[in-house]
């Protein structure tokens, strides 16, 4: 599941340098995953750091909707 999650991870990136709005959706879900997967290993603080990016994330979303990009 990390592999395929990274790879995801990495086409949110792909899709930011295009400009394209779908990467902060991948990213909220990308970060959601890595937040649970730190917690269930028990690291609270990058699951901690995970879930502010997964908020950033939704942030992004909601700005670049506003705006012509």
């Amino acid at each position: 599941m990390t592999w395929l999650v990274a790879a995801f991870s990495l086409t949110a990136t792909w899709c930011n340098i295009r400009k394209l709005r779908i990467s902060f959706a991948i990213w909220f879900f990308t970060n959601a995953a890595w937040a649970a997967y730190d917690f269930a290993h028990g690291l609270p603080a990058q699951g901690a750091l995970m879930c502010a990016y997964a908020a950033l994330a939704v942030h992004g979303f909601v700005r670049w909707g506003r705006r012509d990009v």
